[in-house]
Parts: structure tokens; C-alpha cells; sequence
């Protein structure tokens, strides 16, 4: 039996590598036969089936004008061309369109020529059904046999048992793609669709078998191995739970990408990509009017600070989409300015930018740069982040992160730019780290420059995934090794956004910004850091604590088990954009910030880094420093094991809720 189907598949493979070497003859071959076939038996039909009695050079004339008219007219509108397996309902109207004027210009040359045959008009309307049917059907059917014959050949190797969730415009694009592939190695069982007037439906010949609640009886029904979601945008909440079963079945999930991450609309299965992180996340996307944007950034100078790390880099990408006359990206970071400077080059042929090599601590420097360009916007992103290596660096994390943030802003209000954007974080709100500290510092600078035409903005918000800072790249290296994943705490919590949704909110900010402004952004709930190396290791395709441990190392210097995005002394109101907060602050006497400033050259050129942190404290008033590690070195926590179940217990204790701040719902378990 199993020669015999190779035999056949082997024969079949060779007949069509030969229609396909002779493709344009054969599709006009078959057209000619349509058309006069159709032509004949509309004559048929109009008669009764009586040939109409005129003589074989008058019937040859009529049928060759016939066929070279429609031929012409078919070549016209490309009915002779085309890959016959690959036609949809899109290829419809150009066959009814085709058939009609070839009709209808033979029903004008019956008129007009005098012939001693004279069809009446039903002939011409018959014939045009029958043509475009026939056309119609022999490529239906010619992909119906290539569709069989492609199931044929893979009827030898193993297929997965599928199941499709959406029924769909995704869904079913995704079907079509994969019955044009013979399957490309998936039996496909049917779809799954919580619309109760799709289930029992048929669609492309496959049934919708039920809802996403009766996916673990079909799952065990169908031994279905895996599951693909084909829905535009799936809800977190509930993509979590169709994971979870996917899970406990060991059926791999994997997901079409909703139909704004790619230009054409159209899935294919070169877009089905595993779930991310950031699917599971709990947040929506952020869908914005870019027009205002635009017009703010076109034809303007735009200097972003720190442009080759993660925050900066992406500042980039979305603002050299709007067309500024010069985009200047500056960062002390070689290697990064040059893989970013081809990255534009690749991305933006046509951008005009200048990648430039120095230091926001050298105000020479930076005075140069302001001089030699009309800059408008200064996006403030180079900073020093990474909190417990700025506990050991208190000199490098004040004279980065607020002597050259005052550097910048100084030169910003003396060159008259339209606006100085200062990217904050949720650790300058008490503070007890020394990174915390300075960026609070930072964003007092704003507050001490005198009174201008620059708009002074700081933006404030939480961990960003996918950024160089993040604790996600560690934890996906750990992994990687095999483990063990260390966190720090088993009740640590932090917020979580996309580093794409964090610059587009920036931006939006910066452009409904006033002379100065401290701006929020929604983080959403707090996210348990527990629950988040479990999911990255299940996403990985294995499991917590069975191929990978996880240990707790215990909190680090400088470390909060939970972040906030208020100080007591502030409160926040809404704005016209999503997910954005303008924070509403206690105002800080001005006098008394220039003068602290004032102290800051003065400190750094001295070099006494126990003078410094005495300055942060002053300046940084909510600053309570955990742990001064020029005086003593923390105690080293072992690391530690705890079960499961204990871990759940204590995470699900956790109330992270801020001051002053929305109280968030819960801590979000994955």
C-alpha cells in the first residue's frame, strides 16, 4: 500500500513540475476550450438543444472570432496568467469583469456586422455565466487537486493535531495558509471560537469544534499537540488561562501577532511566533493620534542624550519616523553609536542625523554641541541605573545623573529650546538608593532653572522590558544555563511596561507639556518578580522548580521590595492622554535648590564621597539610605530555596500600594 501511494505521489509530483514548466501555453489552452465550450453550449441552450442549420465556414468564423476576442480580452484583464492554487475571492471580480466586456463586444459585433447568422442577444448573456464559471472552476478545482495532492505527500510524515483559537478573520486567513501548504505538517482538527453562533459552523470545510472552555476535553479528545491563537487582540487575563491548560497538557501555544505589529494585516505562517513576556503582561495597547506628534518633531533639531542604550536607542527609532530636520544622538558609548549608526542608516535612508561621541559631564562639550546646531527638543535619557552598582559608585551616579543633567538644562535655557524632556524613574520617589536619589536630584534641576521660554518636563515611570537595566535578560541567561533563577525577595514586586508603550507615552507627554511638568505614566498593577521568572521559564518550555530552581538571594543594597510613583507630598490628575498622570507637586522653594546646586562643583571636585551622600540627603529629602557601603560592607544573605506553595502564600500577601498613588487591584499572578 505504502509503494503504491509513493508511486502515485511520485508521478503526480512529476506531472505537475511539467504543467508548471509549461504554464502559459496550458493556462490558454485550457482558457480557448472554456470559452468555446461555453459559447457552444449557450448556442445549445438557446436552441433547445438544436444546432442552429448554417453552413461549417459561417459556425468556423463565428467560433474563431469568438476565441480570439476573448483571448484578447482575457490577456487584458491577465486571465491567462496567474498560479491557478493560489486563487481566492479577490480573483472573482476580475473573471466577472473579463467575461463581460468579451461578451459584450460580441454582442456588438453581432449587431453591427450583417451575417446570415444572427444570434440573438441571450446567447451572449449565457455564455458569459458559463465562461466565468467555467474559469472560475477549473482553477478551484486545479487547487483543490494541488491542496490534495500536497496532504498526499505528507501522508508519510508524522502531523501534529492542531487546533485553531479564533474563527476569524486571523483564524481563517491562517487556515488558508496552512490547507495552500498541504497542512505544512499540522492535521488540523478545527477551531475553537467563544462566539456561540460560530460553534457547529464549517468553515473552509473545518468545523468549529466549541469554546475556549471546552479546550481541555478537546485537547484529550483530538491528542491535539498544539494550539494557535489567531485573534487580533487576545486579553491578557485570558491568554494566561489558555496557556495554563496548554501547560498541564504539555501542548505548545504559540500566537499570530495582532494585526498592528505588521503592515499588511494578513497572517501567515511566517508570523506565528511563540508568547511573549510582554503578552502576559496585563497591559493594552496604547493606540494614539500621531498627527500632533508629528508636526512637533518635523523639520526640527532633536538632541537625544544617551542614544545607545535601550531607552535612548528607541527615542531614536520613533522619533526619526517623524522626519526631523537633524537628529542628534549622543552618547559616550562607542561601540553602541556604532551599531546605532548603522541601524539608522538601514532603517531611515533618508534621515539626516549626526552620531556623536561625548560625555553630559563635560559642559565645554555640550556648549560646543549647542552652538554648532539650532536645537529644539533634548530628550534627556543618559543616566547611570543599575541600583546596586551606583551604591559602591556614589562620585560616577551624582556627576552623571545630576551634574549632567544640570549641564544639559542649564545650556537648554540659555540656547532658548522649546523643550528639555528628563526621562525620571519610579525609584527617584523615597529613595533609599543612591541611583533613586540622584534621579530625584535630577528632577529638582528642573525645578531650580529660572523662568524661560524651555519647557521643563520629567517623565517618571517604572522598569521597562526588553531595556539593558531590566531584571528579564538576566533571568532568560540564568535560564539559559540551566539555572538557578535568582530573585531577590520572595514578596519583591515591580512595574512593568514595554520599552515601545514607555517612549510613545513620553513623547505624547512631552508635546501637551507646560513651562514645567512632572508627568506619570500608568504603570498598571505591580508585578510579582516570583511570578515573573516562572513564566519566563515556561515560556522557555520548562517548568519552576522541576528543570529550573528558583533561589532567593535576598534583597540587595539599595533594593525596595515594592516601588512607588508618589511622594506624600504629591497628588496627580489626568491629562488628555491615556495612561498619563501630571503630578501635581509641593513646590520647592528655588533659592534654596540654587544654592544646593550651587555646592554640587565644588563636592565632585573634592571627591568626598561621604560629603556627597550627606548632599543627596539634603537635596533628596525623602532619601533614606539603606546602607552606607562606604562605611560598612551589608551582610551577604545565603541563597535560599523556598517551596512553591510557601512562595504563593507570601506573594499573594503582597500589597504594594504607593501613597498617594492609585492603589493597584493586586499584585498580578501569573
Amino acid at each position: 500500500m505504502r509503494t503504491t501511494q509513493s508511486t502515485a505521489s511520485f508521478v503526480s509530483s512529476q506531472f505537475l513540475a511539467w504543467v508548471l514548466r509549461f504554464r502559459r501555453p496550458v493556462t490558454m489552452s485550457v482558457n480557448a476550450a472554456v470559452v468555446l465550450g461555453s459559447f457552444v453550449t449557450a448556442v445549445l441552450l438557446r436552441y433547445d438543444f438544436s444546432w442552429p442549420a448554417h453552413s461549417q465556414l459561417e459556425w468556423t468564423a463565428v467560433l474563431g472570432t469568438v476565441l480570439l476576442v476573448k483571448l484578447i480580452v482575457f490577456s487584458r484583464y491577465k486571465l491567462n496568467e496567474g498560479w491557478w492554487r493560489f486563487i481566492g475571492i479577490r480573483d472573482v471580480p476580475h473573471f466577472v469583469m473579463g467575461c463581460a466586456v468579451a461578451s459584450a463586444i460580441l454582442g456588438l459585433l453581432n449587431l453591427a456586422i450583417v451575417s446570415e447568422i444572427g444570434l440573438p442577444t441571450s446567447v451572449f448573456v449565457i455564455d458569459w455565466c458559463l465562461c466565468t464559471l467555467g474559469l472560475l472552476g477549473t482553477r478551484l478545482f486545479s487547487r483543490l487537486v494541488a491542496q490534495s495532492m500536497a496532504a498526499s505527500d505528507r501522508e508519510l510524515q508524522r502531523k501534529h493535531p492542531l487546533i485553531i483559537i479564533g474563527a476569524g478573520r486571523g483564524g481563517t486567513r491562517l487556515l488558508e495558509e496552512l490547507l495552500l501548504e498541504g497542512g505544512a505538517g499540522y492535521h488540523i482538527k478545527g477551531f475553537i471560537d467563544d462566539d456561540p453562533n460560530k460553534v457547529g459552523s464549517r468553515i473552509r470545510g473545518i468545523d468549529v469544534l466549541g469554546t475556549t472552555e471546552d479546550l481541555e476535553e478537546l485537547i484529550a479528545e483530538h491528542g491535539i499537540q498544539d494550539v494557535i491563537v489567531a485573534l487580533a487582540t487576545p486579553g491578557h487575563d485570558w491568554l494566561r488561562r489558555i496557556m495554563g491548560t496548554c501547560e498541564r497538557f504539555k501542548v505548545r501555544c504559540r500566537i499570530l501577532p495582532s494585526f498592528s505589529e505588521y503592515i499588511s494585516g494578513k497572517a501567515s505562517l511566517g508570523q506565528i511566533r511563540e508568547i511573549r513576556l510582554e503578552d502576559l503582561l496585563g497591559r493594552s495597547p496604547v493606540q494614539m493620534d500621531e498627527r500632533h506628534l508629528a508636526g512637533a518633531m518635523h523639520g526640527k533639531v532633536v538632541l537625544v542624550t544617551g542614544g545607545a542604550g535601550s531607552i535612548g536607542s528607541e527615542l531614536c527609532r520613533q522619533i526619526a519616523r517623524f522626519e526631523p530636520r537633524l537628529l542628534l544622538v549622543f552618547d559616550k558609548d562607542e561601540s553602541g553609536l556604532f551599531y546605532m549608526q548603522h541601524e539608522l542608516k538601514g532603517r531611515f535612508p533618508d534621515l539626516e542625523f549626526c552620531c556623536i561621541i561625548g560625555d553630559i559631564r563635560n559642559k565645554k562639550r555640550l556648549s560646543q554641541l549647542f552652538k554648532s546646531y539650532p536645537i529644539c527638543s533634548v530628550f534627556h535619557a543618559a543616566a547611570y541605573k543599575h541600583v546596586p552598582l551606583m551604591e559602591e559608585s556614589v562620585y560616577e551616579a551624582v556627576s552623571t545623573n545630576v551634574q549632567g543633567t544640570l549641564n544639559l538644562a542649564e545650556l537648554a535655557v540659555e540656547h532658548r529650546c522649546d523643550q528639555f524632556v528628563l526621562i525620571s524613574t519610579d525609584k527617584a520617589v523615597k529613595p533609599v538608593s543612591v541611583m533613586g536619589a540622584t534621579k530625584r536630584a535630577a528632577e529638582l534641576v528642573l525645578e531650580s532653572m529660572p523662568e524661560s521660554e524651555t519647557s521643563l518636563v520629567a517623565v517618571r515611570f517604572g522598569n521597562v522590558l526588553g531595556s539593558a537595566g531590566s531584571v528579564v535578560p538576566l533571568f532568560q541567561k540564568q535560564i539559559a544555563a540551566g539555572g538557578p533563577v535568582t530573585v531577590t525577595h520572595p514578596d519583591v514586586t515591580r512595574y512593568f511596561m514595554t520599552i515601545r508603550e514607555a517612549i510613545q507615552l513620553i513623547l505624547h507627554s512631552s508635546i501637551q507639556a507646560k513651562r514645567r511638568d512632572l508627568f506619570m505614566l500608568d504603570m498598571g498593577d505591580p508585578v510579582s518578580i516570583v511570578y515573573l521568572a516562572e513564566n519566563l521559564i515556561r515560556l522557555s518550555g520548562l517548568r519552576a522548580d522541576i528543570d529550573v530552581q528558583i533561589e532567593f538571594s535576598g534583597l540587595r543594597p539599595g533594593e525596595k521590595l515594592h516601588e512607588e510613583l508618589l511622594l506624600n507630598s504629591e497628588e496627580f490628575g489626568p491629562t488628555k492622554l491615556p495612561k498619563v498622570f501630571r503630578v501635581k507637586r509641593k513646590q520647592v522653594e528655588a533659592a534654596q535648590l540654587i544654592e544646593m546646586f550651587d555646592q554640587l562643583p565644588r563636592l565632585l571636585d573634592q571627591g568626598d564621597e561621604r560629603r556627597l551622600l550627606d548632599w543627596l540627603q539634603r537635596t533628596a529629602r525623602e532619601y533614606r539610605p539603606g546602607v552606607h557601603l562606604i562605611s560598612s560592607r551589608p551582610t551577604v544573605i545565603p541563597s535560599v530555596r523556598i517551596p512553591r506553595s510557601e512562595r504563593d502564600s507570601s506573594a499573594s500577601a503582597a500589597q504594594p500600594v504607593g501613597q498617594g498613588a492609585r492603589p493597584p487591584s493586586a499584585v498580578t499572578p501569573w
